[in-house]
């Protein structure tokens, strides 16, 4: 992790891993998947709802946490396990 990296980590890991979960995870991926996999290509047997569930809840959430715990396992790392 590079001095620039761990500054706007610091700086994000501050907002809290909820706000980073919702913003990171649910809207910035969870919500293009959702998308793509719904409108461009769609499952045969899965709703409107079932997708939205699938791919903006699950999958957006499982991406935001997955993607903290990566940061803050670098970032303890470089810290010292601050």
């Amino acid at each position: 992790m590079q001095s620039r990296e761990f500054d706007r980590w610091a700086k994000i890991r501050g907002q809290g891993m909820l706000r980073y979960v919702l913003f990171y995870g649910l809207l910035c991926y969870g919500l293009p998947m959702f998308l793509v996999m719904t409108f461009v290509i769609p499952h045969p047997r899965l709703t409107i709802g079932e997708s939205a569930f699938l791919w903006w809840g699950l999958a957006g959430a499982g991406y935001g946490i997955g993607m903290w715990l990566v940061q803050e396992r670098r970032f303890r790392k470089v810290s010292g396990g601050a």
